[in-house]
């Protein structure tokens, strides 16, 4: 049996402010439907079009360490700490 699908079933599921239960069901409809792979293709555009809203909002990230990148100092310090504040403690009044 086909199922008729709202756009505004979709938009919340991709929203995220389905339950567990309606995505389930939303699911399940798609699957009768033979269209359960839209719901990937639709994920996947709108990630695209969020990661494309927030570079239009903040600019885009330029701060990106790749996977197989190697660290640019020695980690390996032993016991030593290492911080990036200064070790000077507030005086008491």
């Amino acid at each position: 049996m086909k199922h008729l699908i709202k756009d505004t079933e979709l938009v919340a599921y991709l929203e995220g402010t389905l339950s567990k239960e309606e995505v389930r069901q939303l699911k399940n409809k798609l699957k009768d439907n033979g269209e359960l792979s839209l719901l990937y293709h639709l994920q996947l555009s709108y990630d695209e079009g969020m990661k494309d809203y927030a570079k239009e909002l903040i600019g885009e990230d330029d701060f990106y360490i790749g996977l197989n990148s190697a660290p640019s100092i020695n980690l390996n310090l032993g016991k030593e700490f290492r911080m990036a504040a200064d070790k000077k403690f507030p005086e008491k009044e």
